[in-house]
């Protein structure tokens, strides 16, 4: 398992399996990231869910990836879970699918144009145009569902310069974990943006095209549920793989204690 240090020391952080979480509850977060949004240093954030957690446990790659973000927030139960058996609290969620809709608003207020990157074929469109419709103010700097080969060093640098052409200073990338993580790593910084967010398939939930859970299955910590009863085929064996991890780290870490 990795051994990781936070690299935003101001924010105070749990560790969870060797990543430092941060303890800060939603409206804290987004008023940090609304900091960050038109600051002069960028900043990737990564929203940590138990297949994070997972993946990092398995490849040392994702893990230094993962741990050189400048927030990481907790986008799952299981990871509070998790937190609370290391003896610190969490206040609750900060998920992709809540952060960029209000990142979206806070952006449009600013005056910070805002880049969609990734997703499903069509699903960044209707999230931009949807938030565009919610926020008349939002300035929609570009919208790109590409096929990103990360190993294809030209096409990423051609698309990073896009990104940065197009005058973004929020980048929404919706590539999947590691994928964005490893994209905002290696180029946040040649895209102009101030502040970069890997949100997986939040396009889809802001769209509708992918139901989130009712709010009382949430507040019954059962989203993960609503998700496999919802997209079994897709779901199912992720998350039967991460049950399985789930489980051996509350062992561990309760060995530990």
């Amino acid at each position: 398992m990795p051994t990781m240090t936070p690299v935003e020391a101001t924010v105070p952080t749990v560790a969870v399996r060797g990543l430092s979480i941060s303890k800060l509850d939603f409206a804290e977060s987004r008023a940090l990231l609304r900091a960050w949004m038109t600051g002069s240093v960028p900043r990737r954030v990564a929203t940590v869910n138990l297949s994070f957690l997972r993946l990092a446990d398995e490849e040392p790659r994702v893990a230094a990836t993962l741990a050189g973000s400048d927030l990481l927030t907790a986008d799952g139960v299981p990871v509070l879970w998790l937190a609370k058996r290391n003896g610190t609290s969490i206040p609750g969620r900060t998920c992709g699918s809540d952060l960029v809709p209000a990142l979206a608003e806070d952006a449009a207020e600013m005056g910070a144009p805002v880049f969609f990157l990734g997703g499903a074929p069509g699903d960044g469109e209707a999230a931009a145009a949807l938030l565009k419709a919610r926020h008349p103010k939002l300035q929609v700097a570009g919208v790109l569902a590409p096929e990103v080969v990360l190993r294809d060093e030209e096409a990423c640098r051609t698309l990073a310069a896009r990104i940065r052409e197009s005058g973004a200073k929020l980048l929404f990338v919706g590539l999947g974990c590691p994928n964005q993580e490893y994209f905002l790593e290696r180029y946040l910084g040649s895209t102009g943006c101030s502040l970069g967010l890997g949100i997986g398939g939040t396009f889809a939930f802001i769209t509708g095209r992918v139901q989130r859970a009712p709010e009382f299955w949430q507040r019954l910590q059962l989203e993960w549920l609503w998700r496999i009863k919802e997209e079994p085929r897709r779901l199912l064996g992720r998350y039967l793989k991460d049950a399985s991890f789930l489980f051996r780290a509350w062992r561990q870490s309760r060995s530990r204690r």
